[in-house]
């Protein structure tokens, strides 16, 4: 896992309180699941448009 290093073990995401996320993270697999478009904008211009009919969305 390159993208990782020692002190995420210690602070950040890894400490979050993934129960308490829960809700949150199914939420927002059923809009996955149920969207057809998915659309990822920046500040610097970029902009990519997917189509996601028929992909389920995994919490």
């Amino acid at each position: 896992m390159v993208d990782y290093d020692e002190q995420m073990l210690v602070a950040g995401g890894l400490m979050a309180d993934f129960f308490a996320m829960r809700p949150v993270a199914e939420r927002i697999g059923e809009i996955f699941t149920q969207g057809r478009r998915a659309e990822v904008t920046s500040p610097l211009g970029t902009r990519v448009v997917m189509d996601i009919t028929g992909r389920s969305g995994f919490p």
